[in-house]
């Protein structure tokens, strides 16, 4: 299982009118549950990895 959060669709709309693309906004948060049940995530586009 895995989430990845993408910017809302109102931010979605203004990056594409502005033909912006959104990977340059400074958030983003990526987690998921491994095969050993673990969570591991990363804050931020090309951020460090943490596991919980």
């Amino acid at each position: 299982m895995n989430v990845d959060y993408h910017p809302n669709e109102k931010l979605q709309i203004a990056c594409r009118y502005a033909e912006i693309d959104p990977i340059c906004l400074p958030c983003n948060t990526f987690t998921f549950i491994n095969n050993e049940n673990e969570i591991e995530g990363r804050y931020q586009y090309g951020g460090d990895w943490f596991k919980i």
